[in-house]
């Protein structure tokens, strides 16, 4: 097996976080306990910010990486062993790829911006659920109001002809991410309706006014 499928193998499984990169096995190379710490963390990190179009995954994830970067930087390339050197270039490579990601992703969701105006409210209803914060009810009720007055406006703009102009890509990127979104607020609302008598501010054919609308966008 050639070094870069170990790395890749490496990137590929969770490993159970210890109390710090001295605390592994070295035995193959020095820069395997932080391939190991680092596909640990960014497991931890990716399943806790789970939507993928959202701000702050995006600035956590990016944030993650560049501490990481520091964090390798330290180390004395010059007394690494041949597998640490050809290790620690391709995890450079790696966090290089990652950062670099980030920023083309933060400027493809820009691009599909007009035609999913109403994704920030979603993201930001189901980000509130994941910290576990406190919606009082009417308020919850006029977010979802909101929601559905922002996707009425955007499909009499479809229906209108005035769509922006965007590349065929962004389209199918948008049609995507409306897909995704319709997930995401139908966990959000099945997170709620299990347990939370105040609900009833929201009550289902609001959620299922937003999620008919969202099918039709």
């Amino acid at each position: 097996m050639s070094r870069m499928s170990v790395l890749l193998a490496l990137f590929s499984i969770a490993v159970l976080a210890q109390d710090g990169p001295d605390d592994l096995d070295k035995s193959t190379s020095e820069l395997r306990p932080y391939i190991e710490r680092f596909t640990a963390d960014h497991t931890s990190l990716t399943r806790f910010y789970n939507i993928e179009a959202s701000a702050t995954r995006r600035a956590r994830l990016k944030e993650f990486s560049s501490e990481w970067v520091r964090r390798i930087e330290r180390l004395d390339f010059d007394r690494l062993s041949q597998d640490g050197r050809i290790d620690y270039i391709l995890f450079r490579n790696q966090l290089a790829y990652q950062l670099r990601k980030a920023d083309l992703d933060a400027r493809s969701d820009a691009e599909i911006a007009p035609l999913v105006p109403f994704a920030e409210t979603i993201i930001a209803l189901d980000e509130a659920r994941q910290k576990m914060n406190t919606v009082e009810p009417p308020n919850r009720a006029a977010t979802l109001s909101k929601l559905s007055r922002q996707i009425a406006e955007l499909r009499k703009g479809i229906d209108a002809g005035k769509t922006p102009a965007v590349k065929k890509t962004a389209a199918n990127q948008a049609a995507r991410l409306v897909a995704s979104l319709r997930e995401t607020l139908a966990t959000w609302f099945k997170f709620y309706n299990a347990y939370d008598p105040g609900f009833t501010w929201a009550p289902p054919p609001a959620v299922t006014r937003c999620s008919a609308s969202l099918l039709m966008s």
